[in-house]
């Protein structure tokens, strides 16, 4: 079994939903935590606010080009040493094959930016801050609709969270040997 008190996570999307939840368990087993969240921030406040734990509250807009690799390092300069990261964070924008191409394009882009760039710019750099340290744990959270698609309206979400499902399988296989596991 994994002890996680005393250690110290990042949460991406933890201001709402499945990463709130995460975050608060994790919490509950007395881990340092890092809540990422880009427009409930409120939330994330409240929740460190009462925790009983070091908690603290990053807002980044994870569309934004390098926003990945910013997070983890303003959580480094903060003096943390990251020990696991829950990449949770991720859009769901409704398409249409009605839409204007650019428009088209436009969603796309914005779900790949949040759902597998970001991810893979934090992943990667968490890779090189475990293998430092000899070790971390990397949960990303992905959908059913990465193993069965989607409605038309949403096909760039499910292909999004596919990629990410190959991503963390690719990191399983090629980093354990390092100490870092992959979920």
């Amino acid at each position: 079994m994994i002890k996680i008190a005393e250690k110290t996570f990042l949460v991406t999307g933890a201001g709402t939903g499945i990463g709130y939840s995460i975050a608060q368990c994790l919490i509950a087993s007395e881990a340092r935590v890092v809540l990422h969240c880009n427009s409930h921030v409120e939330p994330a406040q409240k929740l460190a606010s009462e925790a009983k734990t070091d908690c603290v509250v990053i807002q980044k807009d994870l569309s934004q080009p390098q926003a990945g690799q910013e997070l983890v390092e303003e959580i480094l300069n903060l003096g943390y040493s990251l020990d696991g990261v829950v990449n949770n964070a991720a859009i769901m924008t409704e398409l249409s094959l009605d839409d204007n191409p650019s428009v088209w394009e436009e969603k796309w882009l914005k779900t790949l930016e949040v759902n597998l760039i970001a991810v893979s710019s934090i992943t990667r750099r968490a890779i090189e801050h475990f293998k430092s340290k000899g070790g971390g744990i990397i949960v990303n959270i992905s959908s059913r609709a990465a193993h069965r698609g989607d409605t038309p309206e949403y096909i760039h979400y499910a292909a999004s969270k596919a990629a990410l499902s190959n991503l963390t399988k690719s990191i399983a296989r090629n980093f354990a040997a390092d100490g870092i596991l992959a979920y």
